[in-house]
């Protein structure tokens, strides 16, 4: 298995849609040196970034019923996420987007999703108390993730050098959601 991620926060400057973006802020400095942290506004912005020989992780804001600030978890292609509405105002959501990428083959090795139940994505607001409460362990979670990825590694170096140099030349929820155990 590959140890480099890339580490995709989608969102807008509205409300709780920023948990995204605020995560990747967090998580930027904490991750090894051969992973690709950014900020997205649209689903769609991160097909050319993506790498088939890497992993990913998104993070977005989602709506499935459950209370604000509750994290939830879903892998790429095995749970559906075309299910979970999306605040993208964009027309795709981010399973959509994957499946083109994996059309165009550009989809990465494995993709897991973490959305954060939205309370409120009214503009100018900031993050809910809810929201901003769970970045913490989101964080953590995403962490934990990056490392059992290097538990099962045994080509790290080799995948990290291959995942930086593509990302440097590319440099332009669900059906039934799992929620992340606390």
């Amino acid at each position: 298995m590959s140890s480099s991620w890339y580490i995709i926060g989608l969102g807008s400057p509205h409300g709780d849609d920023q948990v995204g973006w605020k995560a990747v802020e967090l998580l930027r400095g904490r991750c090894r040196g051969g992973d690709a942290v950014w900020a997205a506004k649209t689903p769609l912005d991160v097909v050319d970034r993506l790498d088939p020989s890497c992993h990913a992780v998104v993070i977005d804001a989602c709506q499935t019923g459950t209370p604000p600030g509750t994290i939830c978890r879903w892998t790429w292609p095995t749970d559906p996420i075309s299910g979970t509405r999306s605040f993208s105002s964009h027309g795709l959501a981010i399973g959509e987007v994957l499946q083109l990428a994996a059309t165009l083959g550009r989809a990465p090795r494995s993709v897991v999703v973490f959305g954060v139940e939205i309370e409120s994505c009214q503009p100018g607001e900031g993050l809910s108390g809810a929201v901003a409460r769970s970045l913490p362990r989101l964080v953590e979670l995403i962490e934990h993730e990056e490392a059992d990825s290097l538990v099962n590694s045994k080509s790290a170096g080799e995948e990290h050098a291959r995942c930086r140099e593509q990302d440097s030349k590319n440099s332009r929820p669900l059906a039934k959601p799992q929620a992340a155990s606390n």
